[in-house]
């Protein structure tokens, strides 16, 4: 599990281009989108 955006950074400089690199966006999405979704759910609840 990558546990900060600077590993998430790293890994996506250091894909080569074409699907790998389309790849490495979507789960840097994803896990961003993860990471808000329960910083967000940590505060209503």
């Amino acid at each position: 599990m990558i546990t900060s955006t600077d590993d998430l950074v790293i890994i996506s400089v250091s894909l080569p281009d074409g699907p790998v690199l389309i790849l490495g966006m979507i789960l840097s999405t994803t896990y961003l989108l993860i990471a808000a979704w329960k910083w967000l759910k940590r505060i209503v609840l």
